[in-house]
Parts: C-alpha cells; sequence; structure tokens
C-alpha cells in the first residue's frame, strides 16, 4: 500500500492483478477493498484535466483514465474469479466498497461511459465459465476443469479439497467443456495428480470390498493387471483428451512417460497376491556420473500425524517453507533423488513437490500424511519421478497404498473412531529411472519377509520411508536386508528418532555411507551410490572375488541371479509379464 501511492499506483497499473491477489491469497479482503478505492480515486484523478493531451499526442487524459478504468475492472476480477466469495455479503469490507461505488460511480459512467462492476456482479464468473483464469493459482491441479468449478462458488485457491455430498458427486467429474477448450498445455504430473484426487473423493469407498471388524478392503490404485485400471494409464488417458487441441502430428506417447510391464506373484505358503509393476521412466536418459541421494533430517511431530488422521492437516506457512529449505538444499548440492519420512507431506502439498521435481528434474520420494475420505485413513508413499520429452520437463507421480499399517498407527487411528484399509491385492513398483532400479518400501512393510524377497537382484537400490522408535528392530532389518538383497538402502526416519542413513552391502566398518539422527534445525545429507562398480562386482562368483582379492562388497547370498543384473546392466526389463509365479 505504501509502493502504491499516487502516480506511482498508474505507473505500476500492470501489478493491479497481482496487488488483488495478494491481499485474496493473505485472506484480507479488508486490504483488498482499500486497494480497490485508492486506485479508483487515482485513475479518476485524470478526468479532472480530461481533455489536455498526454505529452503532444492526440490522446486524452479522460481516454487514458477509461482505458485504465477497463484494465482496472479485469484486474479486479481475475483474482476473484478464483474465490467468487472472498468479500462475503454483508461484512465490512462488502458494506465498504459498496457505498464507495455508489458514490462515486455515477461520475465514471458519465464521464468515461464505464461501469466498473462489484464483487457481486452477474458476469463475475465470465473468466471462469471460460476457464481463462490463472491456473498456476488453483491450488488442486485441474480443479477449474470440473463441473462444480464452472458452475458454483468453489474456492479454487483453497489447500483444502472441496466436500461434496454423495448426492452431488458427479459434480467433481470433468467438464466436457473444459476439457475439449483447455486454453494452455497441461502438464502429465498435473493429470496424475487431478485423476487420484478424483478417484479419492468419488469413487474410494465403491473399491472398498470384503470388509471385516478390522479392515477396509480395497482395489484403490491396485489390482490392475488391465492397462485400462492403472492409475497411471487412466492420468495419460486424461492428458491425451485435454491436451488434444494444443498437439501437432507428433505429440508425447503414454510410451514416451512409462513403459509398464505387470506381473502377479502368488506365494506358496498361502501369502497374499502381491502386484507388481516395472516402471521405465525416462530409460534412455542414462545418469552420466554416480546418482546422488538426498535423505531428509527433519522432526514429524505427533500432533501433526494426529491432526490429518482427524481431517484437519497442518498446512501452516511455516510447514510449508521447511519444504521449500530442504528442496532448494538437495538442489544446490545436485541431488537427483530426495527422499522425506513417514507422515512427512500433507497430501495438499503434493502438487508443490510435483512442480519442484518439473522444474529441477529431482525426483522425490515422500510419506504422505492421513487422507482421510469418508472415514478411512489412508496412507499413501507418493513417487514424483521427472521426465524430459523433447527437451519438455515435466514428471509422473505414482500413489501407492501402505500394504501394511504398524499396530500403533492403527491404534491412533481406530482411536479417534476412524477406519484402516488394506490393499486387495498388495502392490509394489519397481521403478527404472534413467537406469536406476529402485523401489520404495513404507515402514513396516519392511517386517515383511516374503515382500522383501520379491526384489532380490531385481534393485540397486531400496528406499525406506519411516516413522518408527524401534531403530534396534529397523536398524538390524535394514542391515540384514542390504546384503540379502545386495543394494544401496536409504532409511529415512523422523530426526527425533533417528538412524537414517544410507547403507551399502560392505563390511560393517564401511556399511554406512551416511547416517544422522537429531538436531533442531531441519536439514539434508547427501551422498553418492556407485550403482556402476556395485553391478559389476555382482557378476563375479565368488571363486572370482577371492581371486581378485575384492572386499568392495561383501560376497552375494545364494543363488543370486546373475541374469537379473546383467538386465540391469543393459537397461532391460527385470520382470516379463506372465500371469503367475509358482
Amino acid at each position: 500500500m505504501k509502493l502504491f501511492k499516487g502516480l506511482n499506483n498508474l505507473e505500476h497499473f500492470r501489478l493491479w492483478e497481482k496487488v488483488f491477489t495478494f491481499f485474496l491469497a493473505n485472506d484480507n479482503p479488508d486490504g483488498f477493498v482499500s486497494f480497490f478505492k485508492h486506485t479508483y480515486s487515482e485513475i479518476k484523478k485524470l478526468n479532472e484535466n480530461g481533455e489536455r493531451k498526454i505529452q503532444g499526442s492526440e490522446i486524452s487524459q479522460s481516454s487514458v483514465a477509461t482505458s485504465l478504468f477497463k484494465y482496472f475492472d479485469i484486474s479486479f476480477e481475475m483474482p476473484l474469479a478464483l474465490k467468487p466469495s472472498f468479500i462475503k455479503k454483508g461484512s465490512k469490507a462488502f458494506k465498504d466498497l459498496e457505498i464507495f461505488k455508489n458514490t462515486h460511480d455515477w461520475e465514471i459512467e458519465f464521464l468515461n461511459n464505464i461501469t466498473v462492476q462489484g464483487v457481486d456482479r452477474p458476469g463475475i464468473t465470465r473468466f471462469r465459465r471460460s476457464n481463462l483464469i490463472r491456473h498456476h493459482y488453483v491450488s488442486h491441479p485441474l480443479l477449474n476443469y470440473t463441473k462444480e468449478a464452472r458452475a458454483k462458488q468453489l474456492n479454487l485457491s483453497s489447500s483444502s479439497l472441496p466436500e461434496v455430498p454423495i448426492a452431488k458427486r458427479d459434480r467433481l467429474k470433468f467438464s466436457e467443456a473444459s476439457l475439449s477448450l483447455s486454453p494452455r498445455m497441461v502438464k502429465f504430473w498435473e493429470c496424475c495428480i487431478a485423476v487420484v484426487n478424483k478417484e479419492m473423493l468419488i469413487n474410494s469407498d465403491s473399491l472398498v470390498v470384503n470388509c471385516d471388524e478390522r479392515y477396509q478392503n480395497t482395489r484403490l490404485f491396485t489390482d490392475s493387471e488391465e492397462d485400462d485400471n492403472f492409475i497411471l494409464d487412466k492420468a495419460y488417458s486424461l492428458y491425451e483428451r485435454i491436451n488434444r487441441v494444443h498437439f501437432s502430428t507428433e505429440h508425447p506417447t503414454k510410451d514416451d512417460f512409462y513403459k509398464r510391464s505387470y506381473k502377479s506373484i502368488q506365494g506358496t505358503n498361502g501369502e497374499r497376491r502381491v502386484e507388481l509393476n516395472e516402471l521405465q521412466i525416462n530409460k534412455d536418459f542414462k545418469f552420466k556420473e554416480n546418482p546422488k541421494i538426498s535423505i531428509a533430517n527433519t522432526q514429524v511431530l505427533i500432533k501433526n500425524i494426529e491432526a490429518s488422521v482427524k481431517g484437519k492437516p497442518n498446512l501452516s506457512n511455516q510447514r510449508y517453507k521447511v519444504f521449500s529449505k530442504l528442496l532448494k538444499e538437495s538442489r544446490i548440492e545436485g541431488a537427483d533423488l530426495f527422499v522425506l519420512p513417514e507422515f512427512s507431506v500433507p497430501y495438499e502439498f503434493v502438487p508443490s513437490l510435483a512442480k519442484y521435481s518439473d522444474k529441477n528434474q529431482m525426483a522425490i520420494i515422500a510419506g504422505l500424511e492421513h487422507w482421510n475420505v469418508k472415514d478411512i485413513a489412508y496412507n499413501f508413499i507418493v513417487s514424483i519421478i521427472p521426465v524430459t520429452i523433447n527437451g519438455v520437463k515435466d514428471a509422473v507421480v505414482l500413489y501407492r497404498l501402505k500394504n501394511h499399517y504398524a499396530h500403533i498407527e492403527e491404534l491412533i487411528i481406530r482411536g479417534f473412531g476412524f477406519k484402516v484399509p488394506k490393499p486387495i491385492p498388495y502392490r509394489y513398483d519397481l521403478i527404472n529411472w534413467r537406469n536406476l532400479y529402485f523401489t520404495s518400501f513404507y515402514c513396516f512393510e519392511l517386517a515383511d519377509t516374503y515382500h522383501r524377497s520379491i526384489f532380490r537382484s531385481k534393485i540397486d537400490l531400496l528406499v525406506a520411508s519411516e516413522w518408527n522408535k524401534d531403530t534396534p528392530y529397523f536398524s538390524n532389518i535394514v542391515e540384514a536386508l542390504s546384503r540379502d538383497l545386495h543394494c544401496y538402502i536409504a532409511q529415512v526416519n523422523t530426526s527425533q528418532f533417528g538412524d537414517s542413513r544410507l547403507t551399502q552391502p560392505t563390511e560393517s566398518a564401511r556399511k554406512d555411507l551416511m547416517k544422522l539422527k537429531g538436531g533442531k534445525n531441519d536439514t539434508i545429507l547427501v551422498e553418492e551410490m556407485n550403482v556402476g562398480l556395485l553391478r559389476e562386482f555382482q557378476l563375479k562368483h565368488f571363486e572370482r572375488i577371492k581371486a581378485d582379492k575384492d572386499e568392495t562388497f561383501k560376497p552375494m547370498p545364494p543363488d543370486w541371479d546373475r541374469t537379473l543384473v546383467n538386465k540391469r546392466i543393459n537397461n532391460e526389463n527385470i520382470i516379463e509379464p506372465i500371469e503367475d509365479e509358482e
């Protein structure tokens, strides 16, 4: 308000919309109206010498005033299109604006032949219905493409997703008019998140099957042997549909973003079926140097976990700044992969992480806080994998529901009267990104010996996102698992419990490449993984290891599959799409 005074206000007229948006984003309707009144008055002053020419031209000051009023009207309306209910009827700000306009409008209508509308104008939704709003201010990707956004007072700038009654769920489906007339190219990561939001809000309860007294068994984001059921295929269908009007003859295909191989695995000792997806992402862009991994050392507070379970997550600006700091430090250190603990990120912040991953081409794996939908507390781990297609940066966003909730976690959820979901079948993802083969395990999933065994010989890196107090138990698992799977393991725990580390399958004195715990400040540690050296060692039999006196790593476990090691070296598919594994 101090900067935009007098002539300075008029000279910076191109910033008016940003100022109005600033007040809206900071929930300051009084400041919004105050800026409206001051700017309105400054433009009106040009009418005092209305016929005076501007700098010897044929343009009069009143003509300039008329043009500025038209521009001002749009600058005022564009932010309100995001949140039409921002200045509520009957509020002090609304009455103040109404009195001001009633006092001065007659003069502008007479001298400039224009009417500057108010916040209750019938046409306040014209930009919204045409979808010509500022899309980067929409908190949840593509929410402005829904039927509800076109017709109602939905707040598009809110960090919370809308709550729509069951009878009106169809209002959250995408509008065909908005899809067919998209004013811009939409990124694939936006489609990934939009499809997940739609599935959660509209279809999640219909996917719950065979409930018992303890679990809500669900097919959400799993049981996808058919490509049409796979969540990324649904995202690509939306991507292709919404960008059709912008595509040239050559446009990104599904294979440019990812190639999927599917395998259904059934154990022989009564274990439940596991769905394994192998995703090849940007496989032709191999790492030229050893990939770097960044591990976050940050506190995950129990009060934030409980708040998210109850559906009231902490979305404070201070919390957002913590993630901004960690991401910036990881980028400066040149990290290729950034990992956060379990329960660390509200699902509302995922679009910001995806946008950062897209821009900086840094992969992010994070444990999300519970997403409470219809009294079911879903716990997702999200993998955000950047891609570059024809020189255009983008990202693939993959959500996976936790297979095994921890005992204490279930206690907290049921203690607040909510329900625990369980995926049917279980699901894991094996990702080949730029010739780095990795998978993610989510805390208590590490305790399942059968699930761990699925990845023997198949991966270079296992990412373990955790929130656990029993660090000795998980420490033993990680150290044994590093040798059993003969791979790097990145364990990331909340800083108050610690034992976050990058472990390799070597002798005990050298096994931890980095390890950290505690500290009040949020920080990161970055380390390299010599994947090439690991693979070359894995090709050797014990005789060769002894002959070479090679102590780089520990020898491989029994029945080590060197065929899969060669597939990793040659950047090939690890799994074959067969029906079942006996």
